[in-house]
């Protein structure tokens, strides 16, 4: 037999063909457990007599046990009605079957009480065979377990490990960078020592040759005195020889080299200071110099007595110290020029003594002597 599920039209066409209320009750209640359309046919007979005997009726069309019944309808029968025709079912069995039935029935179950017995050793030496199965998987649970904490720990291990070898990379190349600016600082060193035995030589030189100068500056000094005395004889010479030229010619002369001289100076004044500004600016922006030697730099560039060569040195001295012995050098070097500028000054009145000696025969050391 296959019971089947029906659909709502199904039902109803089967229902409308029942016009009593009690039976469309019964039918309805077959169609909700699914028996097939002809069984419920055959049922019909039975419809109309009383719940009990129909319903016994019914069950006695099957031939299986209530376990099998349920197997069968559980795909289309509720629960609730299930267990109602269980009981029913039992019920009809107990009261219709003969007590020889039931004898029949206990002598089989006193044969098959060894077997049950003989069954339940078994299941219960299954039951240790599964326990001890369950412990050994138990214990094979608790050791995965284990292994996974285990591979956890070793997983965040590597981790820190990773972690560490980054922290020592690092720290190596952190070595290797301090390594390279310790021998960095150390050539700077070198090239400090360097610099300030160059300068220390250097300032040796300067002032040998500044002795060297004042020994020249009291010399021409000396020789300034004698020329000194005869500047104004040599003046009224230069005017008698001026005489014998033209006034309008001497201006014109006098005009032309002046203004030619003032013009040179002066286009050669903006190129120099062009230039101080230039190597100054450079200077002042290198990153490299201290405040201090900035300072000390644009003071030696604002006055005359630092040349455009005398910067550049000073501009390649690697310390504040080697510029300010470079700047005391200078300033003695400055000194000693000045002297020198004041004799030099005094040239051009001694080579004109040397004009007129040439050109007008007169002798001038008899001068120069007294």
């Amino acid at each position: 037999m296959a019971f089947q599920k029906y659909s709502e039209e199904k039902r109803n066409e089967i229902l409308d063909s029942q016009q009593e209320k009690n039976a469309r009750g019964k039918i309805s209640l077959l169609l909700n457990l699914g028996f097939p359309k002809d069984w419920i046919e055959k049922m019909l007979p039975y419809i109309n007599e009383d719940t009990t005997s129909w319903q016994l009726r019914m069950i006695s069309l099957f031939d299986q046990d209530p376990e099998d019944l349920v197997a069968m309808l559980e795909d289309s029968v509720k629960n609730s009605s299930v267990e109602i025709f269980q009981s029913i079912r039992k019920k009809y069995y107990i009261e219709k079957k003969s007590s020889a039935d039931i004898e029949q029935i206990q002598k089989s179950m006193e044969q098959y009480v060894p077997l049950i017995h003989n069954q339940l050793d078994a299941y219960n030496e299954m039951s240790a065979l599964l326990q001890q199965q369950f412990a050994v998987q138990q214990e094979k649970d608790d050791l995965h377990k284990s292994k996974g904490d285990l591979q956890e720990r070793i997983n965040a291990m590597q981790k820190e490990h990773e972690k560490i070898s980054i922290e020592k990379e690092d720290i190596f190349h952190q070595l290797q960078d301090s390594e390279k600016e310790k021998i960095s600082i150390q050539q700077q060193l070198v090239d400090a020592t360097e610099s300030l035995q160059k300068s220390q030589g250097t300032a040796a030189s300067y002032e040998k040759q500044i002795a060297i100068l004042n020994n020249r500056i009291d010399e021409l000094e000396k020789q300034l005195e004698v020329y000194q005395a005869k500047e104004n004889e040599i003046a009224q010479e230069e005017e008698k020889q001026l005489e014998h030229i033209p006034v309008k010619r001497r201006i014109i002369w006098s005009s032309f080299f002046h203004d030619s001289k003032i013009k040179r100076k002066e286009e050669l004044d903006i190129q120099e200071q062009a230039e101080r500004e230039r190597l100054a600016k450079e200077y002042i922006y290198d990153p490299s110099h201290s405040e201090e030697q900035a300072a000390l730099f644009l003071d030696a560039a604002g006055t005359e007595e630092w040349t455009l060569e005398d910067l550049r040195t000073l501009a390649a001295q690697s310390d504040i110290d080697s510029m300010k012995i470079l700047q005391r050098k200078i300033e003695q070097l400055h000194k000693a020029s000045q002297k020198k500028k004041i004799i030099n000054s005094f040239l051009p009145h001694l080579q004109l003594l040397f004009y007129f000696e040439e050109n007008d025969k007169i002798n001038i050391v008899p001068l120069l002597r007294r």
